[in-house]
């Protein structure tokens, strides 16, 4: 994913696999390019949340829910610096750690009436 934010940063962030196994870690790839001198990083911010779909057909309803599963924090992001001229860019390159329970984080899954997914 890339994108603007307008008068700040230009970003790209990137995931290597849109399947990841249950319990493992994913690895990211970020990188923030300034887009004016004096800005800095102070932290990198990771939430990973779970998305419930539930349908009743019965009744024409559907409930969605959103559950937190993680927020993982990065600090002290490596500095790359691209020449004088340049203002530079900040990369991170780490794993955001699952959870290994059941309890904490369920898999994604579609079958009839219940729908799960993460972001």
């Amino acid at each position: 994913m890339e994108n603007v934010w307008p008068d700040k940063v230009e970003y790209s962030i990137s995931i290597p696999n849109k399947a990841v196994p249950f319990g493992s870690s994913i690895p990211i790839d970020i990188t923030l390019v300034p887009l004016r001198k004096g800005l800095t990083v102070g932290k990198v911010v990771c939430n990973f949340q779970e998305l419930h779909s539930l349908s009743s057909p019965d009744k024409g309803t559907t409930r969605n829910d959103t559950r937190h599963v993680l927020q993982q924090t990065f600090e002290n992001c490596e500095i790359e610096m691209e020449g004088d001229e340049d203002l530079g860019r900040w990369r991170l390159q780490d794993r955001v750690e699952l959870p290994k329970s059941l309890i904490r984080c369920v898999q994604d899954c579609e079958v009839e009436h219940i729908k799960i997914k993460h972001k």
